[in-house]
C-alpha cells in the first residue's frame, strides 16, 4: 500500500507547489500592477507641476535652459497625460505650509511605491524561475522515459527480426528472473512459465477426471437438473483443488498479493 500512495502523495505534492506559484503569481501580479498604477499617476502630477511652475515664471525672464525644460515637460505631458490628483504647484510656491507637507506625504508613498513594485518584481522573476525549473525536470523526466521505452522498444523489434531464434531464450531468462523474484511478476505484471505451466497442468488434470462420455454431450444441450448443478459445482472444486496442488507457495503469494492489490 505504500507503493501506491508515494506516488499519489508526490503527485499531490507538485500539484499544491503548481498551485501555491501560481497563487502567488497572480498575487504579486495584482499588487504590482495596483503600484504601477499609482505611480504613473504620481509620475503625471509631477509632470503637470513642472509645467506649471516653469509656467509661472515670466517669458522675458526665461533663459534657454528653462525654455527647454518648459519644452521638454510640455511634451511629457501630452505623452503621459493629466493626472488624478494633481499638485498644487502654486501653492508650493507661495511656500504654504500645508502643500509643502502634502508633497512630502506624496514623495515618502512615491519611494514606498517604488520599493514595493521593485520587490514584487524580484519575486515574480523568482517564481518564475523555479517554474521554469520544475517545467524543465518535468520535460527532462518524460524525454528520459520516452527514450528508454522506445529504445526498449527498438531493441526488441531488432531482436525479432533479425535473431528471431534468441526470443525463447529471452523468454526463459525472463521467466527465470520472475521465479527468482515474485514481486517483480507483480511490479511488472507478468507470471513465469514455471506457473502457467502449472494452471495448464491443473485444467488438464481435472479435464481427464471429468471426461465426459459421447452420450453427455447431448444431454449438455437441455436444461441443467440439480443433479448437473452439483456436477458443476464438484468440478469447480476439483479444478481448484488441483490447481492449488500444482502452484508452489510462491506463485500462491504472488497470486494473493495480486488479488489483494485489486
Amino acid at each position: 500500500m505504500n507503493h501506491h500512495l508515494k506516488p499519489r502523495a508526490c503527485a499531490f505534492l507538485a500539484a499544491l507547489t503548481a498551485a501555491w506559484l501560481a497563487a502567488g503569481c497572480q498575487s504579486s501580479l495584482a499588487r504590482r500592477a495596483k503600484a504601477s498604477n499609482i505611480l504613473s499617476d504620481e509620475s503625471r502630477a509631477l509632470t503637470t507641476a513642472v509645467v506649471e511652475v516653469l509656467h509661472q515664471q515670466p517669458t522675458e525672464a526665461r533663459d534657454i535652459h528653462t525654455s527647454t525644460a518648459l519644452q521638454l515637460a510640455q511634451q511629457d505631458q501630452r505623452i503621459e497625460g493629466l493626472p488624478t490628483r494633481p499638485i498644487d504647484a502654486l501653492a508650493l510656491l507661495q511656500t504654504n505650509a500645508a502643500a509643502h507637507a502634502d508633497l512630502a506625504a506624496r514623495f515618502a508613498l512615491q519611494n514606498k511605491l517604488i520599493a514595493q513594485e521593485r520587490a514584487l518584481t524580484e519575486r515574480l522573476t523568482t517564481l518564475g524561475a523555479v517554474k521554469e525549473a520544475e517545467d524543465r525536470a518535468r520535460r527532462l523526466r518524460w524525454t528520459k522515459f520516452a527514450t528508454l521505452a522506445l529504445g526498449s522498444l527498438g531493441t526488441f523489434l531488432a531482436i525479432a527480426f533479425f535473431c528471431p531464434v534468441l526470443l525463447p531464450i529471452l523468454g526463459r531468462v525472463l521467466a527465470w528472473c520472475v521465479s527468482k523474484a515474485p514481486s517483480l511478476a507483480q511490479a511488472a505484471g507478468v507470471v513465469s512459465v514455471k506457473a502457467f505451466d502449472a494452471v495448464v497442468r491443473g485444467v488438464e488434470k481435472t479435464k481427464q477426471q471429468f471426461a465426459a462420455p459421447t452420450g453427455a454431450i447431448l444431454a449438455a444441450n437441455s436444461a441443467l437438473d440439480d443433479a448437473s448443478r452439483r456436477a458443476n459445482s464438484q468440478f469447480t472444486d476439483t479444478l481448484l483443488g488441483h490447481l492449488s496442488r500444482e502452484m508452489d507457495a510462491d506463485h500462491k503469494a504472488l497470486v494473493r498479493a495480486r488479488l489483494a492489490a485489486r
